[in-house]
């Protein structure tokens, strides 16, 4: 089974219905598409890519993010990294 991938390894990639958004990684040979980040909407989180795959044909639901959607993902992961630096901080502070 030719498995087509309409993504390319590194695109930033949004789902046309919930907006979750994802960095598109591989397609396995089973047929499930792989990701580096995926960024849920609903949780408002991102989720962990090794226990989440999407199958290939889930594929047309989603698009490869304009220059908007690009700079909200970044911002989504920007606002991450500050939330575990201050989580960090949080429990160095705390005293045992």
């Amino acid at each position: 089974m030719t498995i087509e991938e309409k993504f390319k390894k590194g695109d930033i990639i949004v789902c046309n219905g919930c907006k979750d958004m994802a960095v598109y990684d591989k397609v396995d040979k089973k047929g499930y598409m792989h990701f580096k980040k995926y960024y849920c909407r609903m949780k408002e989180t991102f989720i962990d890519v090794k226990k989440y795959t999407l199958q290939i044909n889930y594929q047309k639901f989603w698009h490869v993010a304009t220059d908007e959607e690009e700079e909200k993902f970044k911002g989504f992961e920007k606002d991450e990294t500050e939330q575990k630096n201050t989580d960090k901080r949080e429990l160095e502070k705390t005293p045992e």
